[in-house]
């Protein structure tokens, strides 16, 4: 694996992430993993380049409103769609 940051705080940074992903108290099976990759993947993807777009325009003055929804429709799944896949 190749080596992106390098800087004095390596260690630290790999660790809490480790402990952020991994680190939950839960049951670690390969579902655990599976979601756990998947969630690493969709922020790295997603999140970290929608708050880094964010304190950008906030550094540079614009106005700027953001917000997160974390909302699903029951109706739109079926009951047999374990509650964690819905949204």
């Amino acid at each position: 694996m190749r080596s992106v940051y390098s800087g004095e705080h390596q260690e630290k940074l790999l660790n809490d992430i480790i402990a952020f992903y991994i680190d939950r108290g839960e049951k670690k099976n390969k579902e655990f993993y599976i979601d756990r990759f998947a969630e690493f993947i969709s922020d790295v993807n997603f999140n970290v380049p929608a708050v880094n777009g964010i304190l950008s325009r906030l550094n540079t003055d614009w106005k700027l409103y953001a917000y997160t929804l974390d909302y699903y429709n029951d109706a739109l799944f079926a009951d047999e769609v374990p509650q964690k896949l819905r949204g």
